[in-house]
This record gives structure tokens, C-alpha cells and sequence, in this order.
């Protein structure tokens, strides 16, 4: 009889455990867009909220006129605070989700409340990958889908004359260019670029490097039929977050940014 209560007990310990794990992970809130000058609230503390700000769970957040706060949890969901006043973490939490956002959005949500996580335990800078000591790549992000005409390259390298590669990944032919300055512009021509063909790039300061040494970005041209296919979610998408007052050129940045998809 005392062996069949502590397994019982046991039991329920372990299913409280999984529990109280599974809440808390989808009560992590963390802040997706901020208007005004909003402001989080601890103990008696007070800092400004940015994207990606975390909320905790013994914090207050206040909002004053023309202040707007959307918030996005584990789960891809949107929250929104708009009207003057001061809201507990449990009171955030009682905040019904604002639209109902299609499998794409909160996939792509829950993808940037993910990195929103990572960044919070271990900082970094997004959007810039740091080489070496002097080279930063800029733009195109690595491993990005692209569907537009021109592709501007970026990047930020401490020598007058620098050498640009581009490898087609499909053929492996590698072309070199000399280039001033820290950026270049190509045409997605159907010649040294073609639409649905996949591509590296690396800058060096050496003319005739070991080209296998070099660290590349890797980036892939969207056929018509692979944007086609993506339209709809595209669409979806577009749709959701014009519903929460992002402007169309805002959404498209975000795409590129975060979900890696250029158009």
C-alpha cells in the first residue's frame, strides 16, 4: 500500500513538473512592436521597452496616451495594449490573442519569439556576422531566399582594393571581381545570376586567395514557380500584420530579416 502511494505520488509530481514547465513556456512574453514610450516597471526600477524586450513575471508595464505595446508568445500568438494604464504580468496574460493568425504567421512568430529568447540569454548583434578581425558581411544575410531584380552585396572591409567571389553552387564555375568601395550591385540577368539557381559570395584583400579557405554566404534565387507557391502564405501573412498596424514595406523588411525571404 505504501509502495502504490509514493508511485502515485511520484506520478503526479512528474505530471505537475511538465505542467508548470509547459505554462511557463507559453506564458514567456516577449515584445514585437512598440509605438510611444512605454515603460516596464520592477520592484522600483523603471526601463524603456524595444522589440525583444522580455516581460517578467513579477513586472508592470504602463501605457500612457498614444503609447501601443504588441507582444508575442512561445506560440506565435499577438497580444496588444493600447488603452492608458498600468497591466501586471497576470493581467497581460488575460489579454485575448488579436487576430487569428494563419499557420504562417505564427510560425514565423514563434520562429522570432525564439530568436528573441536566444538573444536574451546570450546578446548579440543581428543581422551582422562578424569573419575576422576587419570583415563584416553585410547584405545579403546568409542562407536568404531571393525574388527581386537586383541584389545589392555589403559588406565593410578596412582595405582600398578588395575582390569579390561569386560561386554558383549548382555548375561550382566561380567568378572574381576587383571592386572600390564596400558594396556591389548585380542583375539577376539569366547570365552570371539566374532565378531558381543557388549562389556563395565572399569578399577578400587578397587578389588570389585559397579560394577553400574562404568563408562564404550562401543565398538562393526564387524561381517564378517557388514564389508563386509562396505567394499564398506571403498573402496570409501580409494580411495578419497589416491587421496589427505594420505597413507594407515594414512586413516585407521583416520577412527578409527574420524569415530570410527577399521580394
Amino acid at each position: 500500500m505504501g509502495k502504490l502511494f509514493s508511485l502515485k505520488t511520484a506520478t503526479l509530481l512528474i505530471l505537475l513538473f511538465f505542467y508548470v514547465l509547459g505554462s511557463s513556456a507559453q506564458d514567456n512574453l516577449m515584445v514585437f512592436k512598440v509605438e510611444g514610450t512605454p515603460v516596464l516597471k520592477i520592484d522600483k526600477t523603471t526601463k524603456s521597452l524595444s522589440k525583444g524586450s522580455p516581460i517578467a513575471t513579477n513586472s508592470t508595464v504602463s501605457i500612457k496616451a498614444n503609447d501601443k505595446l504588441i507582444f508575442i508568445n512561445e506560440d506565435g500568438y499577438c497580444f496588444e495594449i493600447k488603452e492608458i494604464g498600468d497591466y501586471s504580468y497576470a493581467a497581460i496574460k488575460k489579454i485575448p490573442a488579436t487576430v487569428d493568425n494563419s499557420s504562417f504567421t505564427k510560425k514565423y512568430l514563434s520562429y522570432v519569439w525564439n530568436q528573441f529568447a536566444q538573444n536574451t540569454t546570450n546578446p548579440s548583434k543581428t543581422g551582422v556576422v562578424y569573419r575576422n578581425d576587419n570583415l563584416i558581411l553585410l547584405q545579403p544575410s546568409d542562407s536568404v531566399k531571393i525574388y527581386i531584380p537586383e541584389i545589392k552585396f555589403v559588406w565593410n572591409l578596412d582595405f582600398e582594393e578588395k575582390y569579390f567571389f561569386l560561386k554558383e553552387i549548382e555548375t561550382g564555375q566561380l567568378a572574381k571581381f576587383g571592386v572600390m568601395g564596400n558594396n556591389l550591385t548585380l542583375f539577376v540577368d539569366d547570365q552570371l545570376l539566374k532565378k531558381g539557381h543557388s549562389y556563395q559570395w565572399a569578399v577578400s584583400e587578397i587578389k588570389f586567395p585559397d579560394v577553400d579557405a574562404l568563408i562564404f554566404y550562401n543565398f538562393s534565387l526564387l524561381s517564378n514557380e517557388e514564389f508563386k507557391a509562396l505567394e499564398p502564405d506571403i498573402n496570409l501573412f501580409k494580411k495578419d500584420l497589416q491587421a496589427l498596424g505594420f505597413t507594407t514595406s515594414e512586413i516585407k523588411i521583416m520577412l527578409c530579416n527574420d524569415y530570410k525571404i527577399c521580394y
